[in-house]
């Protein structure tokens, strides 16, 4: 009996009530999620296996339960939310329970613990008490992709069994990148909540920790001429340009005029693409 005819039925009020599936209403984590496998398969030009449809299962899964618990601990959590997170845990466990008897099933016992430890120190974030949720800080939200870019990895080892200089530097160049979109974002909503005129001092102010980040980008892609093969190099810098554009005229067009977050998240999807396809190039063999 499906959970619509369980509702239909009176099931979810008398028995055990279900009421509406809770999500995560954020996109962009979303796209955080599943970005680095496709990354990771184009990369390497494999193939969707049942190793990789077993991670999805406990990527998604994992996701979930996280969302729930993040809801509870912040009592937020509605009258069905005991059935979603035994639902969700049983997700995962149809993919993780598999990965488990392959012969990585150690590797990925390791990711999944640094999942737990960054997404742990993210719920401690959650549960301090103050006006700002400091999970929903620069710095929180930083703790989150490098969690959340982990399945690159994951996705690495389950369609070549290792974990090697391809998966941790996609693991970084991801967290990396979805870092620059965090900063981005943060300083357009900063600018929006302004109380006076943003003149040059003002702009200074509202921009630095994104100038500041995104010129160690910059630096970063500069070495990478003298630590990586010219090709990887060239093309990565590729792939960031947009975004170093991006994050400038941002910033020279700073406003206390809300921004438009369906424009700004379509775009960011758009410079994600880029971003993806360019580093899937980059990482895979010439």
């Amino acid at each position: 009996m499906s959970v619509t005819s369980l509702k239909s039925n009176g099931y979810s009020s008398h028995f055990f009530p279900i009421g509406k599936a809770p999500l995560p209403r954020e996109h962009g984590a979303w796209v955080m999620l599943y970005a680095p496998v496709v990354i990771a398969l184009l990369a390497l030009h494999a193939f969707p296996t049942a190793k990789i449809f077993a991670l999805l299962a406990a990527i998604t899964g994992l996701f979930l339960v996280r969302n729930v618990f993040g809801l509870l601990v912040r009592k937020r959590g509605g009258s069905g939310s005991a059935f979603w997170f035994i639902l969700y845990s049983a997700l995962f466990l149809s993919g993780a329970l598999p990965l488990l008897f392959t012969q990585q099933r150690y590797l990925f016992i390791y990711i999944g613990l640094t999942a737990v430890i960054l997404f742990g120190l993210h719920t401690i974030l959650l549960m301090v008490p103050g006006k700002r949720r400091l999970d929903r800080s620069e710095w929180g939200e930083i703790l989150a992709s490098g969690a959340l870019a982990l399945t690159g990895p994951a996705a690495a080892v389950a369609a070549q069994g290792e974990i090697n200089r391809l998966a941790i530097t996609l693991w970084a160049a991801s967290t990396l990148y979805f870092t620059s979109g965090i900063f981005f974002v943060k300083m357009l909503l900063a600018a929006a909540k302004e109380r006076g005129e943003i003149g040059r001092e003002a702009r200074l102010r509202l921009g630095s920790n994104c100038l500041i980040y995104h010129a160690f980008l910059g630096m970063l892609l500069c070495s990478g001429f003298f630590l990586l093969p010219l090709r990887t190099a060239v093309i990565a810098l590729i792939a960031i340009l947009p975004v170093e554009f991006r994050m400038l005229k941002g910033w020279m067009q700073l406003s206390r005029r809300p921004p438009p977050l369906r424009k700004v998240g379509r775009g960011e999807t758009l410079y994600l693409l880029w971003f993806a396809a360019m580093l899937s190039i980059a990482l895979s063999h010439p």
